[in-house]
């Protein structure tokens, strides 16, 4: 997951161009794109764990609340977990940072950023977990659950 980790760095750096007084960033355009950007991080994880779960990429979700679906339905293993650190980062990095730009102090936005790695880190590790475990595409059974982890391969 190189993509999601792209969209990180970008974050840090859009921190790192804000003034710190301090421990507040004084430049709220800044503070608010890198939010944006490490929640678009999140999402990108997402969608390439799911996408290594074999849904199809125009089923991916679209709405947050879709997002909150599919973790529920494919990342069971965490037991619900990353469902609710996806709503804490959601709450954290998409409306209170880059939405209503309410995050200021340095330690606060660092550990929300924080948290937004460790979430991928999880998503990469179950999305290995899928890839070595089924290394061929095995449509569902109808009328069965589907496997554990598939992969889509294209034709």
């Amino acid at each position: 997951m190189k993509e999601p980790m792209r969209y990180l760095e970008n974050a840090k750096e859009l921190l790192g161009k804000s003034p710190i007084e301090g421990s507040h960033y004084t430049d709220k355009k800044y503070v608010k794109s890198a939010c944006g950007a490490a929640y678009l991080g999140v999402l990108e994880a997402i969608n390439e764990y799911l996408l290594a779960r074999g849904v199809p990429i125009k089923e991916l979700p679209r709405k947050v609340e879709e997002y909150e679906k599919a973790l529920k339905k494919y990342a069971s293993a965490y037991n619900g977990k990353l469902a609710k650190e996806f709503n804490f980062l959601y709450d954290e990095l998409r409306i209170a940072g880059y939405y209503r730009g309410i995050l200021h102090k340095v330690d606060t936005i660092k550990n929300v950023i924080k948290g937004a790695k460790e979430f991928i880190r999880k998503l990469k590790l179950q999305a290995a977990s899928c890839l070595s475990k089924w290394p061929i595409f095995q449509p569902p059974v109808s009328g069965k659950s589907p496997p554990l982890c598939v992969i889509r391969h294209e034709s």
